[in-house]
């Protein structure tokens, strides 16, 4: 008896499935919109905010393109859209702030022309180099900004550190990243401390900075700024404080800025110093030929 020959299955298309099974998401997310938008009326017209109209508005999600239809509501010649609040859109915007936060955690882990490619085969959506900038400078902006509240938080209420000596070294740092002129990016960074003690035993002694902070910015005038409002909020800092600075005398780390420093913080009594490596690395070069 002869055997037929197995005929094969032609294999579904999995980018298909899943444009059809997002389809279903996607008004899946529509209709949440509707619900949110209904329950949060009576909240928002006991408060006293009247439903004016209803508008539409396209945007670019984690799901695709997508269309929807919310509420505006008006008070005291104030508009309010309670749907895009609720899902955190900025006015204008045409990217989902979860879709911008991807493409720029995407941007840090490859070149920037290759982002959109990507996104388009996982999301199945048209984005732009643009738009990776855009990503880029807007989660830089929302870090920078949460960067400061932090900064400024601590020093709501702290105890002034006592200091007679007060040590400040500053220097420039450049670092390798994926942006920056030939991929190069230069840090500022400036660091404080009171003194420092011997640690450990007698094989492994060390030493170790006592009340130590670091200043690290991309932007020189903001690690300035910084340095500065850490030693007036930190350091208890009086007419007998000893301000001794050391930098390896780079562009914007000469004598001259530690000068200005200390008079902004009022301190009398300040010594600038070169610290040896620095010293014997110059006489090295010097007496070379």
């Amino acid at each position: 008896m002869e055997l037929r020959k197995r005929k094969k299955i032609k294999p579904v298309d999995e980018r298909e499935l899943a444009k059809e099974f997002n389809h279903d998401n996607v008004n899946g997310f529509l209709d949440w919109i509707k619900r949110y938008d209904n329950a949060i009326k009576p909240q928002l017209i006991a408060e006293g905010w009247f439903p004016e109209t209803t508008s539409k508005r396209t945007l670019l999600f984690t799901l695709g393109d997508v269309t929807f239809r919310r509420r505006a509501y008006k008070r005291n010649g104030e508009w309010r859209y309670p749907v895009d609040e609720g899902l955190g859109l900025e006015k204008n915007s045409r990217h989902s702030q979860e879709l911008l936060f991807q493409v720029a955690r995407l941007a840090t882990l490859m070149p920037y022309r290759q982002v959109p490619a990507v996104i388009k085969m996982v999301y199945h959506i048209e984005i732009t180099k643009d738009t990776v900038s855009k990503a880029v400078w807007k989660v830089a902006q929302l870090f920078n900004e949460r960067n400061e509240y932090r900064y400024f938080e601590e020093f709501a209420q702290v105890e002034k550190i006592e200091c007679p000596f007060l040590y400040v070294e500053g220097y420039g740092v450049m670092i390798c990243t994926t942006s920056g002129e030939n991929h190069c990016t230069d840090l500022a960074h400036f660091v404080i401390r009171t003194r420092s003690i011997k640690v450990g035993g007698i094989k492994h002694e060390r030493w170790e900075l006592q009340n130590k902070r670091e200043i690290i910015s991309t932007s020189y005038k903001d690690a300035v700024e910084k340095l500065i409002s850490c030693l007036t909020n930190y350091y208890n800092i009086t007419p007998e404080t000893t301000l001794i600075t050391n930098s390896d005398r780079g562009r914007g780390y000469g004598i001259k800025v530690f000068k200005n420093i200390a008079s902004t913080l009022v301190i009398k009594r300040h010594e600038h110093f070169y610290d040896a490596y620095h010293v014997n690395k110059d006489i090295k070069r010097f007496f070379k030929k």
